[in-house]
């Protein structure tokens, strides 16, 4: 997929901002006529981590950096069950890496390190300011929500690859 400029999702949030109540469902609409497993996915992701209001905040998040592709004309096709189930994997993998032996441990990140060297790095910092700003989440919610993001984000990318290859 191609890159994904910061002013594309500037505009994503700025559109989704002034929408009305009735514009809000025609735009859901639209995500989940386009993306149908990724509507899902974010939907139920998380279902037994975080409460309504988180997962109503990754799914917003999620519809905006599905817009922002949109912007950018990068024509994605609907993310297919098996590239979800991959970039899960993948995913779930790299936390495995990660994960400490002791589970009072933190998990460490370099994030900054994790964004730059990223296939789409612009869509990745917003991922992470957008789950770790949000005073409503706390720690480990904020990490749920970033790696539900980051896996929603590379699922995109790699369909979106995939169509252009």
């Amino acid at each position: 997929m191609k890159l994904i400029e910061e002013h594309h999702i500037n505009s994503a949030i700025a559109t989704a901002n002034n929408l009305s109540e009735e514009e809000i469902d025609g735009f859901v609409s639209r995500f989940k006529e386009a993306q149908p497993i990724l509507f899902v996915y974010l939907l139920a992701v998380c279902e037994d981590e975080l409460d309504d209001e988180e997962i109503e905040s990754l799914f917003f998040t999620g519809v905006i950096i599905w817009y922002a592709t949109q912007l950018a004309g990068a024509n994605v096709p609907a993310v297919t069950s098996e590239t979800l189930e991959e970039v899960d994997a993948q995913n779930a993998e790299l936390l495995s890496k990660l994960s400490p032996d002791d589970e009072e441990e933190e998990i460490i990140f370099d994030f900054e390190s994790l964004v730059h060297n990223h296939a789409q790095p612009n869509l990745l910092e917003f991922a992470l300011v957008s789950s770790f700003d949000d005073e409503a989440l706390d720690h480990d919610s904020a990490g749920l929500f970033f790696m539900s993001l980051k896996t929603f984000i590379e699922c995109l990318d790699k369909q979106g690859g995939a169509n252009a290859a």
